[in-house]
């Protein structure tokens, strides 16, 4: 059981089909561990600059009342295996667990999974995506659902205007946010 569909299940489309508003409720689905990893993680790939990172817009919690509340039992045992083998690539890498590592280095080490796992694609184009390039999209997946990330990081308009392929955009022009 592997790739992106695993980890955007309907279960998920059906649950964030309105924005994640607020801070996401306490859960203990994750051990300390797995909490870490995925919060580490999701700053990697969401973090904060002029807008609110990942961590900002709460995804780490949402992410586990997703995987927990709308994740079967097989597909929340890929889950917790994935983070694990990040952990354990980080200290194969660096002799160090993932949270334990420096922003710097996680970044590092997400690029070489991710570009080793884009060189299996190229060589098999049937080999199913790495956790770590579908957790990824799972966490951008998450953050432009969440409150804070499609109405800080993004321009949210519930319902956009008449689309218009040749507007003007300026450098600073905010993106809408895609409306599920």
């Amino acid at each position: 059981m592997a790739g992106v569909g695993l980890l955007l299940p309907n279960a998920v489309l059906a649950r964030t089909g309105e924005m994640l508003e607020g801070t996401p409720p306490k859960r203990r689905f994750f051990n300390g561990t797995e909490k870490r990893i995925v919060a580490g993680f999701a700053e990697c790939v969401v973090p904060r600059t002029d807008t609110p990172g990942a961590a900002d817009a709460g995804v780490p919690g949402w992410v586990e009342v997703l995987v927990e509340d709308c994740y079967d039992f097989d597909e929340q045992i890929y889950f917790r295996e994935g983070l694990m083998e990040i952990d354990q690539a980080a200290r194969d890498r660096f002799g160090k667990r993932f949270a334990g590592l420096t922003y710097d280095q996680q970044v590092l080490l997400l690029t070489e999974i991710e570009r080793s796992d884009i060189a299996l694609s190229k060589a098999d184009p049937n080999a199913q995506p790495s956790f770590v390039r579908a957790f990824k999209d799972l966490v951008k997946f998450v953050y432009v659902s969440t409150e804070r990330g499609a109405n800080e990081a993004f321009s949210y308009v519930a319902i956009p205007g008449r689309f218009d392929g040749a507007a003007t955009v300026k450098p600073d022009t905010k993106v809408e946010a895609p409306t599920f």
